[in-house]
Order: structure tokens, then sequence, then C-alpha cells
């Protein structure tokens, strides 16, 4: 198996659950990247520190791993904040995967799961369901939208089993501490009496991660039957930052004061983010596991379990 974009949240998820499986798993990293999120299994992982616009290596690595299973998560642009370059975003998330797949094409692999975005969608008033029309209003959403696009003409036109799962937004064990969730968490273990957020209002579609690794082991074994398919990973239940606000307080049972409107918006924020996932059910045979109060109260565990990974 070979992961890309294994030091970031879904990626390191992804490689720890499959490690567990017994799979012989390779990595592509970059020289900066932070492997935190991997430290404990690092050692028994295979790492290749390969930049995915390197032809020739890419080429060469692949070729020597072989792999069976490809999970492309590599991805630059989703950290509004911090991720701005254009360039950068479009040359990583766009043309990162044209040059991964066609390093792959030389091999025979059972399942190539590209890892897509809410962003692709823009703004719609109704359930996103993968039969729309996409109309990202970022530019991060732009390049993603392209990459699911590029994939499924690679999947139709060469008969690969290609699969993009459409990822919503993800919480859980190992997530970025600039995230409204892990920073809510943070600042509740950390006992402050007064938390600055930016919307009361913005609301989003939250997947715990348990559940999104089980969508991808569900996809491995789909990979040939569903080839060119595209999947929303999603709960099918949108939560405001108010709700998340209320159901962390109502965990921990404490209730610090919450202020909104302390920095600017980072984007338009649309007054409806759900994920129609009728078609992971019926095809994918996969529907979340956990609700949210289940997925916070675990993922609140694991944060005190392991808060010293946020002491950087």
């Amino acid at each position: 198996m070979l992961i890309t974009g294994a030091s970031g949240f879904v990626g390191a998820n992804l490689a720890h659950g499959f490690f567990k499986l017994g799979y012989d798993i390779h990595l592509f990293v970059r020289p900066s990247s932070d492997l935190w999120r991997i430290r404990k299994i690092k050692n028994k992982l295979k790492i290749h520190t390969v930049d995915l616009l390197d032809n020739r290596a890419m080429k060469e690595a692949v070729k020597k791993i072989n792999p069976e299973v490809v999970f492309h998560c590599a991805a630059y642009g989703a950290h509004t904040d911090s991720q701005k370059d254009q360039q950068l975003m479009m040359n990583t998330n766009f043309f990162g995967t044209v040059n991964l797949l066609e390093a792959c094409m030389s091999t025979d692999f059972k399942c190539f799961i590209n890892t897509g975005s809410s962003s692709e969608y823009g703004e719609v008033a109704v359930p996103m369901a993968e039969s729309r029309l996409l109309k990202p209003n970022n530019f991060y959403g732009v390049t993603k939208a392209a990459a699911t696009m590029y994939c499924g003409y690679v999947a139709r036109k060469c008969k690969k089993p290609i699969i993009t799962l459409r990822l919503f937004s993800p919480y859980g064990y190992l997530d970025s501490k600039d995230r409204l969730i892990p920073k809510l968490i943070i600042d509740f273990l950390a006992h402050r009496e007064k938390i600055d957020l930016y919307s009361a209002s913005a609301v989003r579609d939250y997947i715990f991660i348990d559940d999104v690794v089980r969508a991808y082991k569900k996809a491995v074994s789909k990979g040939r039957e569903l080839s060119g398919r595209i999947f929303n990973i999603g709960s099918g239940a949108q939560f405001s930052v108010k709700d998340v606000v209320g159901q962390i307080s109502k965990i921990f049972d404490r209730y610090p004061e919450i202020t909104y409107g302390g920095g600017r918006f980072k984007q338009h924020e649309p007054k409806v983010w759900i994920s129609d996932i009728s078609a992971a059910k019926k095809y994918l045979e996969w529907s979340p596991k956990y609700d949210f109060s289940t997925g916070i109260t675990k993922t609140i565990k694991w944060f005190k379990s392991n808060s010293d990974n946020y002491d950087r």
C-alpha cells in the first residue's frame, strides 16, 4: 500500500488504521514533512522522500514499490490561513495527482483512491449530491475539482480502478490544532474562561475520522466494481459553530464565555453544508457508525491523553 500525504490528518489516520490490519505500508513525504502524527509507528513503515512534482523520482519509486492499493491524500490549501500560494495549490492538488496517476499506470494496482473535498461543490441550498454541477467558490475547491475530474477521466479512458472519496469535514484523533473542534477542546482543557470565535452560524457536515477510515476500507474491496465513481463521505447532517460549542460544553460540563466576530471571515459562509450520502450507502455499503455526540466524546478522550502532541 502507498499513501501520499501521510503526515496530514487523514493520511496519518489511514496509515495507523491499515497498519493495524497488517498492510505493508509505504509513504511518500516531502523533506519538510513533520511526521509527529505517525511517530509511534514510523519505524515500522517504509518512508520515501518524494516530491509529487518530480516525475522521474516518482516513477522510479512507484515502480520499485509496485503498490496494489494507493491512497492519495496529499493536498495543499485546505488551511486557508496558512496555505495561500495558488501556484503551489495547483501544482500539488492537480499536477501532483496527474503525476502520481501517470506513475501508477505502469503497475497493476487494484485500487487507487483519490481524496476529494466538499469544497468542490461550492455554495448550494440543498444537500450536495455527486451528480451536481461543481461550482467551487475558492481556488482550493477549483484545484480539487480538477483533480477529481482527471481521476474520473483516467478511470474511464484506461479502465483503471480509480475511486474518489469526497470528504466533508473530518474530525478526530491527530487533527490540526487550528481547526475548530481541536481548538475548542484544547481551550477547554486549558480551562480558558473566554474563547473568541469568528462566527456562531457557520455550518459544516462533520464526519468522525473512524468512519472516514471505514469508508476507505470499503472502497478498497470494491475498486474494480466501482471504478470511476465519486462518493460523498459525510454524516448527512450539519452543525453550526454554536452547536459544536454546545456539544463540547455539555461533555466538559463547563460553560466559558464565548464571543463571536473577533476575526474577519475567512471566506463567505453558506447556510447549507450537508452531504447526500445515499450513493455511499447503496454502492459502498457504508454509512456513518458514530453520531456527532459519540464522535466528539471519543475525540475529547483522545485529546486528554495526547495533549502533549499540541504543546509544540
